[in-house]
């Protein structure tokens, strides 16, 4: 119970640390748009499905399967 006085102060400084980086990180809405613009099924102009890229998908990696 003694300590509880320093845990508070420790831990609204590491909140603090925190949120200042967290400040610095830019937004990645834009990041975000352009995955989804590779991730997601698309039609072709003669109405022809095309596949997505999908990274963790065992068929779009390059090492073969064990």
């Amino acid at each position: 119970m003694a300590d509880l006085f320093r845990y508070r102060e420790i831990s609204l400084q590491s909140n603090t640390r925190y949120l200042n980086a967290l400040a610095q990180v830019e937004d990645p809405t834009e990041g975000v748009r352009a995955l989804d613009s590779l991730t997601t099924r698309r039609t072709t102009a003669a109405a022809r499905p095309v596949k997505p890229f999908q990274p963790l998908a065992r068929a779009d990696t390059l090492s073969s399967p064990p």
